[in-house]
């Protein structure tokens, strides 16, 4: 399995549990110090974040077009991996 084919398997289940709202999985995916910023500058934590997607306050939309762009990848670490 290459980089590419991680980060699109993980990419794909992180929007199919935010499309689906399967607030278990994103508990699981989001760390616990995760902080969402939105636009007006309030910030959000992960229980937030949840709250709000289980309220219906949060809402997300995917732009499937841009999923099937390549990922720019980095190397981060040793170059011999």
């Amino acid at each position: 399995m290459t980089v590419e084919d991680v980060i699109r398997t993980h990419t794909e289940g992180f929007n199919r549990a935010l499309t689906t709202h399967d607030l278990e999985a994103l508990s699981a995916i989001y760390a616990d110090d995760y902080m969402l910023v939105r636009p007006d500058g309030s910030v959000l934590g992960k229980e937030d974040v949840l709250r709000d997607l289980e309220a219906g306050g949060l809402r997300v939309h995917v732009d499937r077009s841009r999923q099937r762009q390549r990922p720019n990848l980095r190397p981060d670490g040793p170059s011999d991996r």
